[in-house]
């Protein structure tokens, strides 16, 4: 646009993006699509022009530096002043002669063939952005479960209210702040499970109030270690009614596989206006048991807790010094398992055998499987169900198979060995 700009403006492209950056900040993302590109770009113009009447264009970053100094004097504010008006006044008619990136030719036919790459890659990043989003706040709080023993835990409660004190919370960033209400609701629910876990035959109903609904799957587990399998089977009912097609199975342990693909938590109508709160319904995350909440895991789990054989701890990377002293398994096969052993324990057992059929199909449907990030331990549940069933020697064929995938740090090592040992008895 410098042609029809007086050349001695010295107006930079840094300028320009500055512009679009504060006029992006007042708008809604929805009006920033390429079939509204002369709207936008007279919404610049606007911001452009307040500034010039201002004799300020504050940084983006530091504001109080302005970027006109020493660039652009004021004599050539005013007269740009008038270029933008007469732009304005004509529609921004001159777009159409601009030759660069066809711009003049994009403003006057936008057609739909152009515009589905941009928005196709739009809601790509987008969902990119809130797959890693969820998988950063799990990650945190996966970081904070590790390092909790009794004395810890009994401080966390007191951490939390410190955060949020009056003298305290105002002086944070509003970053610090937005990402201190995500982690909250899984910090109180790792408190309020690990508190029922030690006191849950008296204090059950205090603490169950404050777990979120992520960890639903761990207040059946409470309750089923409680002996109350009515409710239970209550829990696991309204968990599967909301586990459709739309839900993603979403891990923060850092198992990515070749191939896998992004989630598609963010769909056309939502990629211009979603958050975190509107995404993590689409999502159910691994079910990880720490230590200090053994009293409400199913007993096969607690062989998870001591996976190591050997010198099995010296060939674990990375992240999985982080969970691998945890019980960790995928959410749907979980689901079904404690669906198994709730009905079994309620004597339906046309359910229960539903129930089995459901984590056979969990590895029959390939579209599953590729989703399962421990999938080792779904098949020790299903193998442990076929033991309940009195099929030993399909239990050890699928903890053998478990093994084959997953040789080290694998809880089927033991359970081979279990059934070894019943086998020669």
């Amino acid at each position: 646009m410098e042609q029809y700009l007086c050349h001695q403006s010295k107006l930079t492209s840094f300028h320009c993006k500055t512009v679009m950056f504060f006029t992006m900040e007042r708008l809604s993302p929805a009006v920033w699509r390429e079939d509204r590109l002369i709207e936008c770009i007279g919404y610049c113009l606007q911001t452009l022009e307040l500034f010039f009447m201002r004799g300020f264009c504050p940084h983006y970053i530091i504001p109080e530096v302005n970027l006109f100094e020493g660039k652009i004097t004021r004599r050539y504010q005013l007269i740009l002043i008038e270029k933008i008006k007469e732009f304005l006044y004509n529609n921004l008619s001159m777009l159409y002669d601009l030759q660069i990136d066809s711009l003049g030719q994009r403003v006057q036919n936008p057609t739909s063939d152009m515009l589905e790459p941009r928005s196709t890659l739009f809601r790509a990043i987008n969902n990119v952005l809130a797959s890693d989003l969820i998988e950063t706040v799990s990650w945190r709080t996966l970081s904070i479960a590790k390092e909790l023993n009794p004395v810890k835990f009994r401080r966390l409660p007191t951490a939390l209210s410190l955060i949020e004190d009056d003298n305290i919370f105002p002086i944070l960033s509003r970053y610090e702040r937005w990402a201190f209400s995500k982690l909250k609701p899984h910090i109180q629910s790792l408190i309020a499970l690990v508190a029922s876990s030690f006191f849950y035959r008296t204090w059950t109903s205090i603490y169950t109030r404050n777990i979120s609904s992520l960890c639903k799957l761990k207040v059946a587990s409470m309750f089923y270690c409680m002996g109350d399998l009515r409710r239970a089977a209550d829990v696991l009912n309204d968990v599967e009614r909301r586990y459709d097609d739309d839900v993603h199975a979403v891990c923060s342990c850092v198992r990515k596989y070749e191939g896998q693909e992004p989630h598609e938590l963010i769909s056309e109508s939502t990629m211009n206006d979603w958050n975190y709160d509107t995404v993590i319904r689409k999502v159910a995350l691994c079910v990880r048991f720490t230590r200090l909440e053994a009293f409400c895991v199913p007993p096969i789990l607690l062989y998870e807790m001591n996976r190591a054989m050997n010198d099995d701890v010296q060939y674990r990377k990375g992240s999985e010094h982080l969970w691998m002293d945890m019980a960790v398994v995928d959410s749907r096969p979980y689901l079904f398992y404690l669906h198994y052993i709730t009905y079994g324990k309620l004597g339906l057992r046309l359910r229960q055998r539903q129930a089995l059929r459901n984590i056979i199909n969990c590895f029959r449907n390939i579209n599953i499987v590729r989703t399962m990030q421990h999938a080792e331990t779904a098949e020790n549940l299903l193998g442990h169900c076929w033991e309940m069933e009195g099929k030993l020697l399909m239990a050890l064929r699928h903890y053998m198979n478990s093994v084959k995938n997953v040789p080290r740090n694998n809880a089927a090592n033991w359970h081979i060995r279990r059934l070894k040992a019943m086998f020669k008895h």
